[in-house]
């Protein structure tokens, strides 16, 4: 027997009728109702496939983002995190970096690749520099311009973009999740992968003048 499609167990689940993914709209704030911890998800997404791998994504978000939880938030958030030295942190940066200029290389954004490639990560910026904010600015950019060329129609779970950037109100942590169903090729691969460690450790990635980089750890337990 054949399961039901998404469409048939987000409108059993919720009472909601979405045709395709561009009624992604409707579900806003639908991931909320599983909180704290995710029990549930079982109903609208199966453990199969790329629809079991992209669950798996979202419910690593949950299970770190429960111990923060209070019921009035809005978003996903998490309050206190894991202690994580200078070391590691410097190390999950420049992995992140590299992904995103992966990202840029695919969809031939040459300025945001040639701007990473530039940049010096630095554990303290030298007295006096001047902060820019561009660099993220244009980081931000290459990944939306990239989200908006893909189709809708690419795979049924891209009707949960607007449910899973609401989690976090972020982009990026919504690629994440739903990387597994953008399918690409292996030349950009894992390059978000890491974004998840970025957010569960609240690292902090501030650019200055000359493209030099810091990375600070989130206000730890």
């Amino acid at each position: 027997m054949q399961s039901p499609t998404l469409v048939a167990r987000i409108k059993a689940e919720t009472g909601l009728t979405v045709s395709n993914s561009t009624d992604q709209h409707l579900l806003t704030g639908l991931l909320n109702r599983y909180r704290p911890d995710g029990a549930g998800l079982e109903r609208i997404l199966s453990d199969q496939g790329i629809e079991g791998a992209v669950r798996t994504r979202i419910k690593k978000v949950f299970e770190v983002a429960a111990p923060s939880w209070n019921a009035g938030d809005l978003y996903f958030v998490i309050s206190r995190f894991d202690p994580l030295d200078q070391e590691s942190t410097e190390s999950i940066a420049k992995i992140h970096l590299n992904g995103i200029k992966k990202l840029a290389d695919f969809i031939g954004d040459v300025e945001v690749s040639g701007v990473i490639s530039k940049l010096k990560l630095m554990r303290y910026p030298p007295a006096g520099a001047v902060q820019r904010s561009d660099v993220s600015d244009m980081m931000y950019e290459c990944l939306t311009d990239f989200l908006a060329k893909l189709q809708p129609d690419r795979h049924e779970l891209f009707m949960l973009k607007e449910a899973l950037y609401f989690m976090a109100n972020d982009y990026f942590l919504m690629a994440y999740m739903l990387w597994p169903a953008v399918q690409l090729s292996e030349d950009v691969g894992d390059a978000l992968d890491s974004y998840f460690d970025i957010w569960r450790h609240g690292i902090k990635l501030d650019y200055f003048a000359n493209w030099i980089v810091t990375a600070k750890p989130g206000r730890q337990a």
